[in-house]
């Protein structure tokens, strides 16, 4: 009886783990290096780093 619970738990992980990546989506890299358009944490709204503004 024993062994037939943990080859039932097993099968249940098993389906549920390839049913949980069955939706993965290709990953987009982006490089790190790369500075992107747009605003940041330090820039305006515009995408620029401003010092001073009169």
């Amino acid at each position: 009886m024993s062994k037939y619970i943990a080859r039932l738990l097993s099968l249940i992980i098993l389906t549920m783990a390839l049913v949980g990546c069955s939706s993965a989506k290709p990953f987009a890299y982006e490089d790190q290096g790369e500075v992107k358009e747009g605003p940041g944490l330090f820039s305006g709204k515009k995408g620029e780093f401003i010092i001073y503004n009169k």
